[in-house]
């Protein structure tokens, strides 16, 4: 494996690549029940909001909720370099809109 690679392909997570792989998040979400919320932020470089988007579509009974400048992290960027340093910089701040559309949720389905 590859030293870079070495934290995600390391043997301890073998196991659990070798599990996931079996699963579609898209069949899966199909056997929810209870009240979701499917959020993701449109600056995510790694799931993209095409993604998010057909997770919908597979579970008619879920709420979408796109977060303008959101990241993978759940923290406010404004551009590709705020972006980068918000995975390492606990002084980004989480997404306001993140928080108020959780709240929002949870109160909602409690």
């Amino acid at each position: 494996v590859d030293p870079l690679l070495m934290s995600i392909f390391a043997p301890q997570n073998q196991r659990f690549i070798k599990d996931w792989m079996h699963y579609s998040p898209l069949i899966e979400i199909q056997k929810v029940t209870i009240p979701t919320l499917i959020i993701n932020g449109d600056q995510d470089l790694q799931v993209k909001v095409g993604e998010a988007k057909s997770l919908h579509q597979a579970c008619k009974n879920c709420e979408l909720a796109i977060v303008p400048k959101m990241n993978h992290v759940l923290k406010t960027v404004d551009n590709a370099q705020n972006n980068r340093e918000s995975y390492y910089d606990p002084d980004y701040p989480l997404s306001s809109e993140l928080v108020a559309k959780l709240s929002a949720f949870i109160k909602l389905h409690q």
